[in-house]
């Protein structure tokens, strides 16, 4: 749904308000969704307390939530810890800097 709500953003070749409003709230609904998960149990990632691929392939699009407008600190905020859990991982911060 966030790719469709970048599409919608970046690349669209005219505006179409519908489908900006529509893929962007369904972001948002989704996201909800991710932060129910994490409250499960005080949950530090996903599926509980490992990094899994779950959190891996998840991670890149929520970080991203700021070009949609989405401030994850006011509107998700056990959110915005997982992805600040998951920056400061040395790993994570070795592959965020490639390219140099």
């Amino acid at each position: 749904m966030q790719g469709q709500a970048n599409h919608f953003t970046f690349a669209a070749p005219e505006k179409i308000e519908y489908g900006l409003k529509r893929y962007t709230n369904e972001t948002k609904r989704l996201y909800g969704v991710l932060e129910g998960q994490l409250k499960k149990g005080d949950r530090k990632f996903i599926l509980g307390d490992k990094f899994s691929l779950a959190d891996l392939k998840t991670f890149p699009w929520v970080r991203r939530s700021d070009i949609l407008s989405i401030d994850l600190a006011v509107e998700f905020p056990v959110i915005k810890a997982w992805i600040d859990r998951i920056e400061a991982r040395k790993d994570v911060q070795e592959g965020l800097s490639v390219p140099a």
